[in-house]
């Protein structure tokens, strides 16, 4: 879609709901008249001729959309970073109460690092350069300083980049100073964490950019690696996807198991909205078009189109006709989401963020004493 098509205004209000705002047709009038009020108050100001206010008039009108859609783009990102960095914060006080990281630092020293204590038989401050090996998206550096501030709190973690930065093969990314024994102890747990966020988080935002200018979100699913659920979805979010549920408590997804049990769409979709409390959305996850008629007819807020073929789900859609919120699921990878793309569904929902991500290849090097 080229720029100049944003000059119309349901083009421009259609982009900027994407990035989850509203723009009105009476706030575009506004941005109008200001834009122009406001070349004509620095021409007279300036005593630009007449020919030159007019060029400059005409200039600012063919840009207003581009600098329009710039403006809320910007917001969009900061405004996902910001949710990202509140999460991160929450995440850290999760680790504080029920001590995951604790937990795989114990998990790698039952009693003693048996090499480390080979070598290095007395305390010796050192330096290690923290490298990353290949192109990506980098999180989960606070986790890896975490690791290492678990052992000993007067271990210092010097960053050059921060989560959700684009790093490159060969970068380094910051330096880790302390007593050379905790640093060789910690390095293994804390690079685990950070080379599986790390890598979820690149291939997520590899699967996000093919969604770049659609209205489709992309959602994680619970197929997460036991006890790194909070790590793993946090990834995600770096990497500009989205949250599905992070448990059994956060809401209702009625899946064919749970339809088998209550005998039928519509009865499973009744007994739940009796049960949840109102404020909580029903998701039901539907196998054929005779189930999605159902679970529309039902009430369902969202209903998830499960391994259907791309014929099916475009019939689903003109069938639920915006009677509810629609998600695709099953099978979904970076290889074929391009054919769901088109179908203009609500989200789509893939469990290969983080049950199929490969690691981000970084690695602890250069360590040495220091005075």
């Amino acid at each position: 879609m080229g720029w100049l098509t944003f000059w119309n205004p349901k083009n421009l209000q259609k982009k900027v709901d994407m990035y989850g705002y509203h723009f009105s047709w009476k706030t575009h009038a506004v941005m109008i008249f200001l834009a122009l009020a406001g070349v004509i108050g620095i021409g007279a100001v300036f005593r630009l001729k007449a020919g030159g206010v007019v060029i400059a008039l005409t200039a600012v009108i063919m840009m207003l959309p581009v600098l329009v859609l710039d403006m809320y783009h910007k917001m969009y990102e900061q405004k996902r970073f910001a949710d990202a960095a509140e999460y991160m914060e929450q995440m850290l006080y999760a680790f504080q109460k029920t001590g995951k990281i604790l937990s795989a630092l114990k998990e790698d020293v039952t009693s003693e690092d048996v090499t480390t204590n080979s070598v290095m038989r007395e305390a010796c401050m050192g330096q290690v350069d923290l490298i990353c090996k290949e192109d990506g998206v980098i999180c989960g550096l606070q986790v890896f300083a975490r690791a290492f501030q678990l052992l000993d709190e007067n271990v210092e973690v010097d960053l050059l980049v921060k989560d959700g930065d684009q790093v490159k093969k060969g970068q380094l990314m910051g330096t880790v100073k302390g007593d050379i024994r905790i640093l060789l102890v910690g390095e293994r747990t804390g690079l685990n964490y950070l080379q599986r966020m790390s890598g979820i988080a690149t291939y997520t935002n590899s699967i996000a950019k093919l969604l770049e200018g659609s209205k489709t979100k992309l959602l994680d699913t619970r197929k997460t690696t036991p006890n790194m659920r909070i790590f793993e979805k946090y990834a995600v979010r770096v990497g500009g996807g989205y949250n599905h549920r992070y448990n059994l408590s956060d809401g209702v997804l009625l899946k064919d198991n749970h339809i088998g049990a209550a005998g039928s769409v519509t009865a499973a979709v009744k007994m739940a909205k009796e049960y949840a409390p109102f404020v909580r959305k029903i998701e039901i996850e539907v196998e054929n078009l005779a189930m999605v008629k159902e679970a529309a007819e039902a009430g369902a807020d969202i209903i998830m189109l499960d391994n259907m073929s791309t014929e099916d789900m475009s019939e689903a859609i003109r069938i639920i006709d915006g009677r509810a919120e629609t998600e695709c699921s099953g099978n979904v990878t970076k290889e074929n989401i391009g054919r769901l793309t088109a179908l203009g569904v609500d989200y789509i929902s893939s469990g290969a963020l983080t049950h199929s991500a490969p690691i981000l290849d970084i690695s602890m090097k250069n360590l040495h004493a220091i005075n």
